[in-house]
């Protein structure tokens, strides 16, 4: 017979912050069948399954988890990944996206067995199909636009917007960072370095936030003159938007996200629904075996560099040349 769970500490997750994500993580890895304990400021809820710690040290103390996911607010994440490191903790790490608020957070431990970042976008079913008719495609992409728009006030149901993360700049929301999917999707599927940006956007004061809230990006690429990219991404939409358009020398696709279908040259291709836990179940599946489709440490930072050649493009109106 297979050893237990609870016998098996390769199975042993920790997660870092307890709010809506974080809960998804918990109770997702919980209907694996793994064991799971999670770091909450708010302390042990009624309702909540889980064993719960105060502080990081306690937690990888007696808890001795063999993976780590870090949900709290982007604007802690540096924080946190350096007390892990600071206490110990050498396994396997998924940090909430962005991996960081800014470039200038501080450098990131190089101590972990893998460290990824969780842009869940890449494990849609819609993306995989994407990125596999992409890869039977030998033809160059000669333009991609990526596109997502849904109103902050129907994130989270039953919570004023205002008051959210993501409408607070110094806890590092925002819709630049909270929709970085985006840039990171734009980024793997063409496989090719960023060169230059130019953007505006950020608060146009529609919504009464502190944060960005729209944002139009161009991207051009190191050695490819001929490729052209865009993407555009804002709180404001409804109903939500989110899709992708490449064309290469010889094909055009459309992969819609809402209404889960690929299409190429018009065509209808590939159908898909199912609700959002199953990405995340995949995802949590991808970091148990370290699977190529996670988001390395590299990439991750790759979508910051991006970010913030966006921002100083949008303060001085040039292009930024990286």
């Amino acid at each position: 017979m297979a050893e237990s769970v609870q016998e098996n500490s390769s199975k042993r997750l920790l997660v870092i912050g307890f709010g809506s994500i974080g809960g998804r993580h918990a109770r997702l890895a919980n209907d694996l069948g793994w064991k799971v304990a999670v770091v909450s400021r708010r302390g042990k809820t009624a309702d909540m399954e889980f064993a719960c710690y105060a502080d990081i040290a306690s937690a990888l103390r007696d808890f001795a988890p063999a993976f780590v996911i870090v949900a709290t607010e982007t604007g802690q994440h540096i924080k946190d990944i350096a007390e892990l490191a600071d206490c110990g903790f050498d396994q396997s790490l998924l940090v909430e996206k962005p991996i960081t608020s800014n470039l200038t957070d501080g450098p990131i431990p190089d101590r972990f067995s893998y460290i990824y970042c969780a842009y869940v976008l890449r494990f849609h079913p819609v993306m995989t199909a994407l990125k596999k008719a992409l890869q039977s495609d030998s033809s160059a992409i000669r333009y991609i636009s990526a596109h997502c728009g849904q109103h902050l006030s129907d994130w989270r149901s039953g919570r004023d917007s205002k008051d959210s993360y993501s409408a607070q700049a110094e806890k590092g929301g925002g819709v630049l960072r909270d929709l970085s999917h985006e840039i990171d999707s734009v980024l793997w599927l063409t496989g090719k370095q960023p060169n230059a940006v130019m953007a505006v956007g950020g608060n146009l004061g529609v919504l009464g936030i502190q944060a960005d809230e729209c944002w139009s990006i161009l991207i051009r690429f190191e050695g490819v003159e001929t490729l052209h990219c865009t993407i555009g991404i804002n709180y404001y939409e409804r109903p939500a938007q989110r899709h992708i358009s490449i064309v290469t020398l010889d094909h055009q696709y459309y992969a819609d996200f809402i209404r889960g279908t690929v299409t190429v040259d018009g065509n209808t291709v590939a159908v898909f629904s199912g609700g959002r836990d199953a990405i995340y179940l995949d995802q949590l599946a991808a970091l148990e075996i370290n699977d190529k489709r996670l988001c390395t440490l590299d990439e991750a930072m790759l979508t910051m560099e991006v970010i913030d050649m966006a921002e100083r493009s949008q303060a001085n109106g040039n292009w930024i040349v990286r």
